[in-house]
Protein backbone atom coordinates (compact mmCIF):
# COMPACT_ATOMS: atom_id res chain seq x y z
CA UNK A 1 0.00 0.00 0.00
CA UNK A 2 2.89 2.54 0.53
CA UNK A 3 4.20 1.61 -2.67
CA UNK A 4 1.02 2.74 -4.12
CA UNK A 5 0.78 5.62 -2.47
CA UNK A 6 4.41 6.28 -3.19
CA UNK A 7 3.24 6.40 -7.25
CA UNK A 8 -0.82 6.87 -6.71
CA UNK A 9 -2.45 6.35 -9.80
CA UNK A 10 -3.41 9.54 -11.29
CA UNK A 11 0.58 10.38 -10.56
CA UNK A 12 1.04 9.68 -14.43
CA UNK A 13 -1.88 11.87 -15.30
CA UNK A 14 0.07 14.79 -12.93
CA UNK A 15 3.04 13.98 -15.13
CA UNK A 16 2.20 14.72 -18.11
CA UNK A 17 0.00 17.92 -17.14
CA UNK A 18 3.62 18.84 -15.72
CA UNK A 19 5.11 18.09 -18.73
CA UNK A 20 2.67 20.35 -20.46
CA UNK A 21 3.29 22.96 -18.25
CA UNK A 22 6.86 23.06 -18.76
CA UNK A 23 6.65 23.56 -22.32
CA UNK A 24 3.61 26.16 -22.02
CA UNK A 25 5.23 27.98 -19.16
CA UNK A 26 8.50 29.31 -21.68
CA UNK A 27 6.25 30.12 -24.15
CA UNK A 28 3.89 31.89 -21.88
CA UNK A 29 6.55 34.05 -19.75
CA UNK A 30 7.80 34.98 -23.25
CA UNK A 31 4.99 36.69 -24.33
CA UNK A 32 4.30 38.05 -21.22
CA UNK A 33 7.71 39.79 -21.51
CA UNK A 34 6.61 40.92 -24.70
CA UNK A 35 3.71 42.50 -23.88
CA UNK A 36 5.35 44.58 -21.13
CA UNK A 37 8.07 45.45 -23.00
CA UNK A 38 7.96 49.25 -24.95
CA UNK A 39 8.71 49.30 -28.45
CA UNK A 40 11.28 50.47 -30.16
CA UNK A 41 11.80 54.14 -30.66
CA UNK A 42 11.72 55.30 -34.15
CA UNK A 43 15.39 56.39 -35.29
CA UNK A 44 15.65 60.14 -35.00
CA UNK A 45 14.86 62.21 -38.46
CA UNK A 46 18.21 62.43 -40.96
CA UNK A 47 19.93 65.66 -40.76
CA UNK A 48 20.36 66.18 -44.71
CA UNK A 49 23.74 66.91 -45.65
CA UNK A 50 24.71 71.07 -46.33
CA UNK A 51 24.38 70.80 -50.67
CA UNK A 52 20.54 69.03 -49.97
CA UNK A 53 19.89 71.80 -46.96
CA UNK A 54 16.59 73.83 -48.15
CA UNK A 55 16.06 77.94 -47.33
CA UNK A 56 12.57 77.59 -45.80
CA UNK A 57 9.84 78.54 -48.24
CA UNK A 58 8.84 82.65 -48.02
CA UNK A 59 5.24 82.67 -45.62
CA UNK A 60 2.56 83.59 -48.65
CA UNK A 61 2.16 87.50 -48.38
CA UNK A 62 -0.81 88.73 -46.60
CA UNK A 63 -3.12 90.89 -49.10
CA UNK A 64 -2.82 94.33 -49.42
CA UNK A 65 -5.49 95.70 -46.78
CA UNK A 66 -7.50 98.78 -48.28
CA UNK A 67 -7.66 102.57 -47.08
CA UNK A 68 -11.03 101.82 -44.97
CA UNK A 69 -8.63 98.74 -42.76
CA UNK A 70 -5.33 101.21 -42.97
CA UNK A 71 -4.28 103.43 -39.78
CA UNK A 72 -4.87 107.33 -39.90
CA UNK A 73 -2.06 109.30 -41.11
CA UNK A 74 -1.00 110.80 -37.74
CA UNK A 75 -1.91 114.58 -37.52
CA UNK A 76 -5.09 116.54 -37.07
CA UNK A 77 -6.83 119.47 -39.14
CA UNK A 78 -6.70 123.38 -38.41
CA UNK A 79 -8.54 126.14 -40.06
CA UNK A 80 -7.48 128.78 -41.90
CA UNK A 81 -9.71 131.68 -41.82
CA UNK A 82 -9.02 133.74 -45.45
CA UNK A 83 -11.42 136.02 -47.41
CA UNK A 84 -10.31 135.11 -50.78
CA UNK A 85 -9.22 131.38 -50.21
CA UNK A 86 -10.02 129.92 -46.98
CA UNK A 87 -8.17 126.67 -45.99
CA UNK A 88 -8.33 123.44 -43.82
CA UNK A 89 -5.00 122.31 -43.22
CA UNK A 90 -4.01 118.93 -42.08
CA UNK A 91 -0.29 117.93 -40.61
CA UNK A 92 1.54 118.03 -37.28
CA UNK A 93 1.56 120.64 -34.78
CA UNK A 94 4.40 123.83 -35.65
CA UNK A 95 5.34 121.93 -39.02
CA UNK A 96 3.82 122.49 -42.80
CA UNK A 97 0.50 121.27 -43.36
CA UNK A 98 0.63 118.06 -46.00
CA UNK A 99 -2.46 117.88 -47.08
CA UNK A 100 -4.61 121.48 -47.73
CA UNK A 101 -8.30 121.53 -48.76
CA UNK A 102 -8.66 125.15 -50.55
CA UNK A 103 -11.34 127.30 -51.33
CA UNK A 104 -10.63 129.62 -54.77
CA UNK A 105 -13.42 131.77 -54.14
CA UNK A 106 -13.03 133.36 -57.66
CA UNK A 107 -13.30 130.36 -59.70
CA UNK A 108 -15.56 128.70 -57.05
CA UNK A 109 -13.21 125.58 -56.88
CA UNK A 110 -11.77 123.26 -53.85
CA UNK A 111 -7.93 122.81 -54.58
CA UNK A 112 -7.38 119.29 -53.28
CA UNK A 113 -3.55 119.49 -52.72
CA UNK A 114 -1.18 117.00 -50.93
CA UNK A 115 2.24 117.76 -50.57
CA UNK A 116 4.80 116.03 -52.91
CA UNK A 117 8.36 115.38 -53.87
CA UNK A 118 7.39 115.82 -57.24
CA UNK A 119 9.11 119.04 -59.14
CA UNK A 120 6.74 121.99 -60.54
CA UNK A 121 5.30 121.04 -63.56
CA UNK A 122 4.47 117.46 -62.93
CA UNK A 123 1.18 115.81 -64.32
CA UNK A 124 -0.09 113.09 -62.45
CA UNK A 125 -3.31 111.82 -60.81
CA UNK A 126 -4.77 111.66 -57.47
CA UNK A 127 -7.32 108.59 -55.87
CA UNK A 128 -9.51 110.12 -53.77
CA UNK A 129 -11.63 106.95 -51.84
CA UNK A 130 -14.63 107.50 -49.14
CA UNK A 131 -16.71 105.24 -47.58
CA UNK A 132 -19.41 106.47 -50.46
CA UNK A 133 -17.75 106.96 -53.67
CA UNK A 134 -13.96 106.87 -54.94
CA UNK A 135 -12.63 109.30 -58.16
CA UNK A 136 -9.46 109.44 -59.75
CA UNK A 137 -8.74 113.03 -60.02
CA UNK A 138 -6.25 114.66 -63.01
CA UNK A 139 -3.28 116.70 -60.24
CA UNK A 140 -0.53 118.82 -61.25
CA UNK A 141 2.21 120.73 -59.20
CA UNK A 142 2.31 124.29 -60.04
CA UNK A 143 5.26 126.25 -60.73
CA UNK A 144 4.66 128.65 -58.10
CA UNK A 145 3.87 128.29 -54.23
CA UNK A 146 4.68 125.17 -52.04
CA UNK A 147 5.18 121.76 -53.38
CA UNK A 148 1.50 120.05 -53.62
CA UNK A 149 0.23 118.37 -55.88
CA UNK A 150 -2.88 120.11 -56.58
CA UNK A 151 -6.42 118.62 -57.69
CA UNK A 152 -9.19 121.03 -58.86
CA UNK A 153 -12.59 120.29 -57.97
CA UNK A 154 -15.88 122.14 -58.85
CA UNK A 155 -17.31 123.42 -55.53
CA UNK A 156 -20.56 122.14 -56.49
CA UNK A 157 -19.44 118.64 -57.39
CA UNK A 158 -20.82 115.63 -54.90
CA UNK A 159 -17.45 114.48 -54.38
CA UNK A 160 -16.44 116.80 -51.91
CA UNK A 161 -20.40 116.04 -50.23
CA UNK A 162 -18.82 112.33 -50.02
CA UNK A 163 -15.78 113.83 -48.30
CA UNK A 164 -17.31 115.95 -45.58
CA UNK A 165 -19.69 112.87 -44.77
CA UNK A 166 -17.24 110.10 -45.54
CA UNK A 167 -17.77 107.28 -42.58
CA UNK A 168 -14.73 108.61 -39.76
CA UNK A 169 -12.21 108.85 -42.72
CA UNK A 170 -11.28 108.58 -45.77
CA UNK A 171 -7.96 108.48 -48.33
CA UNK A 172 -6.16 110.28 -50.90
CA UNK A 173 -3.63 108.23 -52.95
CA UNK A 174 -1.03 109.54 -55.83
CA UNK A 175 1.02 106.99 -57.37
CA UNK A 176 4.76 107.44 -55.75
CA UNK A 177 3.87 108.33 -52.58
CA UNK A 178 2.54 107.21 -49.55
CA UNK A 179 -1.11 107.15 -48.88
CA UNK A 180 -3.06 109.76 -46.67
CA UNK A 181 -5.58 108.19 -44.33
CA UNK A 182 -7.35 111.22 -43.22
CA UNK A 183 -10.17 111.61 -40.62
CA UNK A 184 -13.50 113.34 -41.35
CA UNK A 185 -13.21 116.71 -40.27
CA UNK A 186 -15.61 119.79 -39.36
CA UNK A 187 -12.72 122.43 -41.16
CA UNK A 188 -13.11 120.43 -44.34
CA UNK A 189 -17.03 121.05 -44.34
CA UNK A 190 -16.71 124.19 -43.15
CA UNK A 191 -14.45 124.66 -45.97
CA UNK A 192 -16.82 123.46 -48.56
CA UNK A 193 -19.91 125.22 -47.50
CA UNK A 194 -18.11 128.64 -47.51
CA UNK A 195 -17.26 127.97 -51.04
CA UNK A 196 -20.37 127.40 -52.16
CA UNK A 197 -22.24 130.29 -50.06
Amino acid sequence: MLANQANPPHTSSMAFSISRLELVSPVLAALLLAACATPPRPAPPAIPAPSQARLPEAAPQAPSLGWEAASLTPGSWAYRADAAAPAALFGLPASPAIMVIRCARAQRQILVQRVTRAPPGTMGTVQISTSSRAASLRASVPFTGPVYMTAEVPASDTLLDAIAFSRGKWGLMQPGEQDLILPRAAEVARVIEECRG
